[in-house]
Parts: C-alpha cells; sequence; structure tokens
C-alpha cells in the first residue's frame, strides 16, 4: 500500500513537472543546451517582436491591425464595400455601418489570435462582439445592414486562405516570443 502511495506522489510530481528523487540533476549548461534546441523554426533572435502578455525588451508593445491585416487590405476592402453596398457604407472600413464601430471587435480579435487561442473561438467571439455592436442600432434595416458587415468580416476570418496565413504567422510569432522570453529569463542567452 505504501508503495503504491509513493508511486501515485512520484506520478503527481511527475506530470507537474518536478522532478523525481531518482533523476540526476542537470547543469545550467545541460537546460540552455536543450532550451536552445527547441527553438522554433523561423524564430530569427531573442528579440523578436512583442506579442500579447509577452513583451520583447527594447521592443514596441504589441500592436492591433485594426479591422485589416494591411493598408493594401483595407483599401481593397474599403472598395469592395463600396461597390457592393453603396447606399449602407459609411466609408469607414473600421466602422462599415453608420452609427456602429468594429474597431473593438476587430483589436480583441487581433488579440486572441497573437495570443494563441484557437482560431474557431477567436471568430466566434469575433462575430458576437460585431452583433453585438449592430443590436444598438435603432431600425430593423440598421441592424440588418450591419450585421451584413459582421457576415462579411466574419467570412473573411474564416473562410479565406489569408485569413489561414495570417493565423499560422500570429502563432508563431507567440511561439518564438514565449522561446525567447524563456531563453532570456533564464539566463541563455549567453
Amino acid at each position: 500500500m505504501l508503495g503504491m502511495m509513493q508511486s501515485q506522489i512520484n506520478e503527481e510530481f511527475f506530470t507537474q513537472g518536478f522532478p523525481l528523487e531518482d533523476d540526476p540533476p542537470v547543469s545550467k549548461a545541460q537546460f540552455c543546451s536543450n532550451l536552445k534546441a527547441q527553438r522554433p523554426p523561423n524564430c530569427p533572435n531573442l528579440y523578436p517582436d512583442s506579442t500579447p502578455g509577452v513583451p520583447t525588451p527594447g521592443k514596441s508593445a504589441y500592436a492591433f491591425n485594426q479591422c485589416g491585416p494591411n493598408r493594401l487590405t483595407m483599401w481593397l476592402g474599403d472598395k469592395f464595400l463600396s461597390h457592393i453596398a453603396t447606399n449602407t457604407y459609411s466609408g469607414d472600413f473600421n466602422a462599415p455601418a453608420p452609427g456602429v464601430s468594429f474597431l473593438g471587435a476587430c483589436q480583441s480579435h487581433d488579440q486572441c489570435w497573437a495570443g494563441g487561442e484557437s482560431k474557431a473561438s477567436c471568430n466566434l467571439d469575433f462575430v458576437n462582439s460585431m452583433t453585438s455592436a449592430c443590436n444598438g442600432l435603432g431600425s430593423a434595416g440598421a441592424i440588418d445592414s450591419c450585421r451584413g458587415y459582421a457576415g462579411l468580416y466574419h467570412f473573411a476570418v474564416t473562410s479565406t486562405d489569408k485569413s489561414q496565413e495570417v493565423y499560422n504567422s500570429q502563432l508563431q510569432k507567440r511561439e518564438c516570443s514565449i522561446w525567447a522570453q524563456d531563453m532570456r529569463t533564464n539566463n541563455c542567452a549567453n
């Protein structure tokens, strides 16, 4: 019975990352060597761009990209919305429906993807946030029009190849930031 209890205790310590009594101690050099070997692909150095919750010394804090990953996307999106919704489009890609802004939803979505969360849950929160913003509009027509924009934005982040590329890129940046922070925290940068 006592042996079985000791095995359970050892198992708990092992699953929580605590060394067992029988494990040989790991030297700092070996620890750092192991950590260096875990360097993520496409991780250029120990000072990558900051990601949410993982600041990098000497780098700016994580920056949101608003409602488009770059100026070209926003310009194309603006032209597309201007063309298909000439009567309802506000002319502002961050606030396509008059009287409502999607900027907060877009920034939360950026942070969710860059924070390493599930793409599906980030996208669901995104569309729910935009839809909630639409619900504050007065008329049924304005709400429906606004929800149409929410649907287009949701489609863009769920169904395009570019959205998957951006999501994968955010995950890689996050993995690199965490690894680099571990290297710096454990003084393995030398």
